[in-house]
């Protein structure tokens, strides 16, 4: 199933991307949906978007880490089952600039119409790591992975 979700990933260059609010915040504290481009590292442990300072999503995520994606293969061809893949996420800063400047190209290599936006004041690059997958084909066969699952206790895809 791990190759399925992965072939999902490396197919498409967009998902949904669902951000909540703190506790107790300003606002009706519902979730914020935006289209976002992504890219994934090659183990899937962790996806690369980028935002503004300042956005709502970007506030919502410095109050409260987690968030979801959604990546879905809504283009495929006419008569073939869906594939929808959720994906449980927590925001994490980089390990240090060298790492962001990694994922910056990365993200470029994969969008490189982003380039402008990177440029721009106020451009974050967002590192998220993976909890769990959930996998839909169809209407109604889940797969769901945890990533602690996904690994042997080294940190290898087990």
């Amino acid at each position: 199933m791990l190759k399925k979700i992965e072939a999902l990933v490396q197919s498409q260059g967009h998902c949904a991307l669902a951000t909540c609010p703190a506790p107790g915040a300003e606002g009706d504290g519902g979730p914020h949906v935006s289209l976002m481009a992504y890219c994934a590292a090659p183990d899937l442990r962790e996806f690369w978007l980028a935002t503004l300072a300042g956005t709502q999503k970007h506030r919502n995520l410095l109050a409260n880490p987690r968030a979801s994606l959604l990546i879905d293969d809504r283009t495929r061809c006419a008569g073939a089952p869906g594939q929808a893949l959720t994906v449980a996420v927590s925001l994490l800063a980089f390990s240090d600039a060298a790492a962001e400047a990694e994922a910056c190209r990365e993200l470029l290599a994969k969008h490189p119409e982003l380039r402008d936006f990177l440029e721009k004041d106020g451009a974050q690059m967002l590192r998220f790591a993976v909890r769990r997958f959930q996998f839909l084909t169809g209407l109604t066969e889940v797969f769901a992975l945890e990533m602690e699952k996904m690994l042997d206790g080294s940190g290898r895809k087990a």
